[in-house]
């Protein structure tokens, strides 16, 4: 199984329609700065942009990857 490290950028449930649209692509833009990707770059990432429906299934995707695997190998939260 792969593990990849990622980061994202998230707003509460029922943040208006607007505002994650320009959230969105303010974030693209700044991605796309030469600066952006070579500090990314630097620490040994690389500065990707994914829209919101992207990110969902991005998370739904790492979530049932991440239950499978707990369930497979019956890990428990130890407290």
């Amino acid at each position: 199984m792969a593990i990849n490290n990622w980061w994202g950028f998230a707003a509460p449930a029922g943040t208006p329609q607007p505002i994650i649209d320009r959230l969105s692509r303010e974030l693209r833009e700044v991605l796309a700065l030469e600066e952006t990707k070579n500090a990314f770059l630097k620490v040994g990432a690389v500065a990707t942009f994914a829209n919101p429906q992207e990110y969902d299934e991005l998370i739904a995707s790492e979530l049932a990857k991440w239950t499978e695997l707990i369930k497979s190998e019956g890990l428990k939260i130890e407290r």
